[in-house]
């Protein structure tokens, strides 16, 4: 079952001035969160919420994101973005 990715308001505006490598990777990676956002191999539980989650993006994992997954309607909301890279 995949989910489908939505991005809070939060994360849209930090998003803003990301060169495009770090959307492009981002982008790949958050699709392959939602093919199973619970695969400890793609993502990282983050606190005692098995929902809040995180994962890292980029060549060299120059960035990640703090993602909620919400089961009741098959999403992946992504609320926090940070690119270090």
């Amino acid at each position: 079952m995949t989910y489908r990715p939505e991005l809070a308001p939060r994360a849209v505006a930090q998003l803003g001035g990301f060169p495009v490598e770090a959307l492009t990777a981002l982008a790949r990676r958050v699709g392959r969160v939602c093919e199973d956002p619970y695969d400890a191999v793609v993502s990282n539980q983050q606190g005692v919420d098995r929902t809040d989650r995180w994962a890292m993006f980029g060549d060299r994992d120059q960035g990640f994101f703090q993602f909620s997954v919400r089961d009741d309607i098959l999403a992946v909301v992504v609320v926090d973005v940070t690119w270090a890279g």
